[in-house]
């Protein structure tokens, strides 16, 4: 059962995930007023989204034959922060 988190003192950040792996992946956002998303990404694929800093981004491979949790990973190390963009425009 997903734990609630007291929105009014999060601000939601700008995310970015890329699926790294050769195999097609499904993303949930937990842990967040914004539950709704899941999403599939291709294997090199990019996406941008906003989650609380709290929330969690639940990372599933689907294989071959089966759908494995690869990871849960914190919205907080996702973050897209803007001095990061600024470097490598440069």
């Amino acid at each position: 059962m997903s734990q609630f988190i007291n929105v009014s003192k999060s601000i939601p950040i700008l995310c970015q995930y890329k699926n790294p792996t050769e195999c097609l992946q499904t993303i949930r956002l937990l842990n967040s007023p914004f539950n709704g998303l899941e999403r599939m990404i291709y294997p090199g694929k990019t996406v941008e989204f906003k989650a609380l800093p709290e929330a969690y981004l639940e990372v599933l491979d689907h294989g071959n034959i089966t759908t494995l949790l690869d990871k849960r990973i914190s919205c907080k190390k996702l973050e897209i922060l803007e001095n990061k963009l600024d470097y490598f425009a440069a």
